[in-house]
């Protein structure tokens, strides 16, 4: 029997390892257990998943006789319940078993992380820091990208090496001052994609908000604190704009605009002041670093250069090709992590790295997991939304904007490892009753 002391012990050991999993979960260092034709059909574990599944295992352990009480059938554990068994049928009918129940773990692990958040004792203030921490490493990875132009490998940081003069890399095309067609590397920092990057630095900027203008209101900002945010916020804010990518732009606009109409709907002063004075040097700053940087800006925004136009082509044939695949398996899907599987099947004569997932989550879902795990998906998705607004955090609210605003143009959320991931996390903290919001 584990005595008090232990029990206190133990949980510590949850709560801070919570904390160290929150700031490595960025860092892509895993082993390669085969390595498949594309990165969608290649397994592997991550460092992450081991910390996960031991802090799983001591919060069961910890938690043992709350876990296996009699259960309450209520209507959300159905629910949750029967979109699980619909996916496990897919699994069951995919092309590739073996992958489908794979990419299932990787489901189970995002489901783990999300109870561990919603449901663990921590202080919500030091884990943002923790993420925070890991944001700001990011967000230095990238300024350094970009500014070298060059991206180290490191087997050991999970890192790969992105060189702008090869096909394949993601790079913004524009006129240089001396006429000639330029590459520029855009910020990954450890990420796969610069919209990764990109995506998640803006969820940790909202964030950062959050915390500075609460802190300000209530007189606990400290001078070192200030220091600190303001360094954070600069690099964040800066790591975004290196990226180019147009989906988190669009997030961070849409996540702010709500936020600055709901301060005004509630007529908020003195939260409307410090937003405020967040805002406006921001602004200010990211029309130096645009006007600086105005040949890229321009050439992503305008789609005229060749590369933007193939970009937008092979978004738009992403769309055509994701509605054939669900019209064809509407009801089951074609299983986790077998859309790039099914899309062969489709166009056997493409080259392997032609063969990428639908640029739309909502799209991905519903070809890999069927109908039911499509509407499950959106049905939480609604769920949370009505949630925020019911209990008024719109901090919270402008988070799920940015991410649903991001798996409209893209796919990473359901397609990779870190994205499943990174949606338990993120889920779980808004799940959380003891949210910062605005009064």
């Amino acid at each position: 029997m584990v005595s008090l002391n232990g029990s206190l012990l133990f949980n510590k050991i949850l709560e801070y390892g919570l904390y160290l999993l929150v700031f490595l979960l960025p860092w892509q260092t895993r082993w390669f257990v085969k390595i498949g034709e594309t990165e969608y059909s290649t397994y592997s574990l991550y460092v992450s998943d081991f910390l996960l599944e031991a802090l799983v295992l001591l919060f069961v352990a910890l938690n043992f006789r709350l876990i296996f009480k009699p259960v309450k059938f209520s209507i959300p554990f159905c629910a949750i319940g029967l979109w699980i068994f619909f996916i496990f049928i897919s699994a069951l009918l995919a092309e590739d078993m073996g992958l489908a129940f794979f990419k299932l773990g990787w489901l189970f692990l995002g489901l783990s992380f999300f109870g561990l958040i919603a449901r663990t004792a921590y202080s919500k203030i030091k884990l943002v820091y923790s993420l925070l921490l890991g944001l700001f490493l990011q967000a230095f990875l990238g300024i350094y990208q970009f500014f070298t132009q060059t991206s180290f490998a490191s087997k050991w940081l999970g890192l790969a090496e992105h060189n702008p003069v090869l096909a394949g890399v993601s790079v913004v095309e524009a006129i240089g001052s001396d006429g000639i067609w330029e590459r520029w590397l855009r910020a990954y920092g450890g990420q796969d994609h610069p919209n990764i990057l990109g995506g998640i630095l803006v969820i940790g900027l909202l964030l950062l908000i959050s915390v500075i203008i609460s802190k300000n209101i209530s007189g606990t900002l400290k001078r070192t604190q200030k220091i600190l945010f303001s360094l954070t916020f600069v690099f964040l804010l800066t790591a975004i704009f290196f990226t180019f990518s147009r989906g988190a732009w669009a997030g961070l606009a849409l996540g702010a605009s709500i936020i600055f109409f709901y301060l005004l709907k509630k007529r908020q002063l003195k939260q409307q002041k410090e937003l405020f004075i967040i805002a406006l040097p921001a602004l200010i700053f990211l029309i130096v670093l645009s006007s600086v940087c105005s040949n890229l800006v321009l050439a992503r925004i305008s789609n005229s250069s060749r590369l933007e136009i193939k970009s937008n082509v092979e978004r738009l044939e992403s769309f055509s090709e994701a509605k054939n695949i669900v019209k064809k398996n509407w009801f089951f899907g074609v299983g986790l992590g077998n859309y790039t599987l099914a899309l062969r099947s489709e166009k056997p004569s493409l080259e392997a790295w032609d063969y990428q997932p639908a640029h739309n989550v909502f799209l991905l879902v519903w070809a890999e997991a069927g109908v039911s795990g499509f509407l499950g998906f959106l049905g939480f998705l609604g769920f949370l939304g009505w949630k925020l607004i019911r209990e008024e955090k719109y901090f919270g609210l402008a988070i799920l904007t940015v991410l649903v605003t991001t798996m409209m143009v893209d796919h990473w959320y359901w397609s990779l490892h870190f994205g499943i991931l990174w949606l338990g996390l993120i889920f779980g903290l808004m799940m959380r009753t003891e949210s910062v919001k605005l009064k």
